[in-house]
């Protein structure tokens, strides 16, 4: 037996709707680490382009989200003796 959705059905088509403001997250000023992707050679004729000088075509950030790391603590619960 398959699940029934309890949504009522719409005529929307799914999505952004028109006129709804989308957003965009913002690249960060100062990221962590720079990783700079620079071509050696020359794709057509093979030429060697150590030397040659590079212009930024385009940039992407990632954000990383550091894997959560479980925590114990040990909860003692004492009497004092007289």
């Amino acid at each position: 037996m398959k699940n029934q959705s309890l949504r009522e059905k719409s005529d929307k088509k799914p999505g952004g709707q028109p006129g709804h403001e989308g957003k965009t997250l913002e690249f960060l000023d100062q990221a962590g680490k720079i990783v700079k992707h620079s071509p050696t050679f020359c794709n057509c004729c093979g030429n060697d382009l150590d030397q040659a000088s590079n212009v930024l075509l385009g940039r992407r950030q990632v954000v990383d989200i550091p894997p959560m790391k479980p925590g114990s603590i040990d909860w003692e619960k004492q009497i004092s003796r007289d």
